[in-house]
């Protein structure tokens, strides 16, 4: 009863785990435009898996492209703590 993978389906798995690896390569490469203590300190967050969790989605915005401005990564991090 196994799915066939189809060429959409490939595409869109291809294009997440690239996304992923750059995530990994802009956690490696240049400064970060958040701390976990800024997390904590804009959504009086204590710490633990909540701040990570925001982090590692303003991140990976940064590695997508979609954040450039620490601003913007943490509207990043606000709309993954939206999401939990």
């Amino acid at each position: 009863h196994g799915m066939q993978p189809t060429a959409a389906r490939h595409r869109v798995m291809t294009a997440r785990l690239l996304g992923v690896r750059r995530a990994a390569e802009a956690r490696t490469a240049g400064p970060r435009l958040l701390t976990g203590h800024e997390v904590m300190k804009a959504f009086g967050l204590k710490p633990g898996p909540t701040v990570g969790a925001a982090l590692r989605a303003a991140e990976e915005a940064v590695a997508l492209g979609n954040a450039r401005t620490r601003a913007e990564a943490l509207q990043a991090a606000r709309r993954a703590l939206d999401r939990l």
